[in-house]
């Protein structure tokens, strides 16, 4: 099947619907007397991340959330689990599992390199699979056997290839293409320690890591945790969502303006909108270095009120859960562009950098 042309859209993305009011538990902004850019009176985001931006994310034409108040409901009714099913029992009682009703990983608001997706799905209508390990799902029940909702824990991008071919339920895909947990466990296996990326989580969450990533083959900044479903780690993206923005959205052009604030705030306000202009980009986040000095902290609070005034222009806060803090030793600037790609739902090859 040949993935969908893109709908018409305006050229530059714009923020339609409500302006967002701080998260509850927002901390108060480090900078004293500094007010944050949320207008009051309106709905606030369910996405914790928005917390670590001075101004709500500019959005374009498909919004990346679909879930709140809890996580999606499966929409159809499934047989309990029993105890003594094995792992095809299992898939068998989870056939009629709706695919775009899984709850992605929190790291997965927006995939990090679409380009990908062609090869996924060429592999998926050829041959009908993908030749890579399995996805992983977690079942979460009420302790005795009834499913409440179900997570996708990776590999998101066959699945969005299985939804695009055409597969609608669990029951329709090849059995080795899925590894399914049941409360964390695979029957007749093991407990599976559950990985993520940790700079998609918040402080309470990073707190309960039992390990961090020691090569690159589990990716920058991803984490052990115990098993949690995705909804407390703050998912709030179905894969259904994720494979209609990774289709059928619009990005919008982003850029990401270093600066240690050693030079007055009025001159690196003009090199951040140059920058912009330059690029033919929509917003420019301006990220201030870890380790600021006295005098450059002291600058902050006018390119703070500055940024709240000029549209175009954000302020990345790296609060709550620091990411300087939190990985010392890894890639500050890495780790904000992993950030900013799950809160504009820009690829990573496409943000720019200054």
């Amino acid at each position: 099947m040949v993935p969908a042309p893109r709908p018409t859209v305006p050229d530059r993305p714009s923020r339609s619907g409500p302006v967002l009011r701080p998260p509850e538990g927002l901390p108060p902004p480090a900078i004293a007397g500094v007010s944050l850019g949320w207008e009051s009176g309106r709905p606030r985001s369910e996405y914790w991340l928005e917390r670590t931006l001075l101004k709500p994310a500019l959005q374009s034409d498909v919004p990346l959330d679909d879930v709140s108040g809890g996580p999606p409901a499966l929409g159809v009714e499934l047989p309990r689990l029993a105890d003594t099913d094995d792992r095809h029992a299992v898939d068998e009682q989870l056939a009629r599992l709706a695919l775009d009703r899984l709850l992605t990983a929190p790291g997965y608001r927006f995939y990090r390199s679409p380009s990908q997706f062609p090869a996924v799905l060429q592999q998926v209508e050829s041959s009908g699979q993908v030749d890579t390990n399995p996805s992983i799902l977690d079942i979460h029940t009420d302790g005795h056997g009834r499913v409440l909702n179900a997570d996708l824990d990776s590999h998101h991008l066959r699945m969005a290839a299985f939804l695009e071919a055409g597969k609608r339920t669990l029951g329709e895909l090849p059995f080795d293409q899925v590894l399914i947990k049941v409360d964390g466990i695979q029957r007749g296996d093991r407990v599976w320690p559950m990985k993520t990326h940790g700079y998609a989580l918040s402080d309470a969450q990073l707190a309960r890591c039992t390990g961090r990533a020691t090569s690159t083959n589990d990716g920058i900044g991803t984490v052990t945790i115990p098993n949690t479903p995705n909804y407390e780690l703050g998912s709030r993206t179905t894969l259904g969502r994720f494979h209609q923005t990774l289709l059928h959205r619009t990005p919008p052009k982003l850029g990401m303006f270093f600066c240690d604030l050693e030079a007055p705030p009025e001159a690196v306000l003009l090199l951040a909108k140059a920058f912009k202009a330059r690029e033919g980009l929509d917003e420019v986040v301006l990220v201030p270095e870890p380790g600021l000095s006295a005098s450059a902290r002291a600058r902050l609070a006018t390119l703070t009120d500055a940024v709240l005034a000029e549209e175009g222009l954000n302020l990345y806060r790296d609060e709550p859960a620091s990411l300087h803090a939190h990985f010392p030793d890894l890639d500050f600037h890495e780790l904000v562009k992993l950030r900013l790609n799950l809160l504009y739902g820009t690829a990573l090859e496409d943000i720019r950098s200054a």
